[in-house]
């Protein structure tokens, strides 16, 4: 009876850490390797908007997509195409991006291998962008 218990127990364990692991990506370390991927937008993380002022918000960001090449050019998508380089201050967590429209600094707050959590110069709005 004792090992059936415990083997119950062991299975429904190892169940629990498969699951709990689905889709729960581990962070990986900020470095351009990590980062030199086409990244498109996913979704926004605002909580001083409304349900309906996050929608619009989303619905506006539609298309949005930011490339960091490994030869360090980018480009930003968000109704035309604006071609640049980039940066990246490991220790700051932060990517600038230089373009014809100036530089835009954004700061890293989560990146695992699809996806990247950044907002944009002194934005408190977060964009989550995933793997194309």
């Amino acid at each position: 009876m004792k090992y059936l218990l415990l083997s119950i127990f062991l299975v429904a364990s190892v169940n629990d850490t498969i699951f709990a692991n689905n889709g729960n990506e581990k962070n990986v370390e900020i470095n351009e390797v990590n980062i030199a991927k086409k990244w498109i937008f996913k979704d926004i993380i605002n909580t001083k908007l409304s349900k309906e002022e996050l929608e619009e918000n989303k619905s506006l960001m539609e298309g949005f997509s930011l490339q960091f090449n490994k030869d360090k050019t980018c480009v930003t998508s968000f109704i035309l195409d604006l071609e640049g380089t980039w940066k990246l201050d490991t220790s700051k967590k932060l990517v600038i991006t230089t373009d014809r429209k100036g530089k835009n600094t954004w700061h890293i707050h989560s990146l695992t291998e699809t996806k990247i959590i950044v907002s944009r110069n002194d934005a408190e709005q977060k964009i989550i962008l995933v793997v194309e």
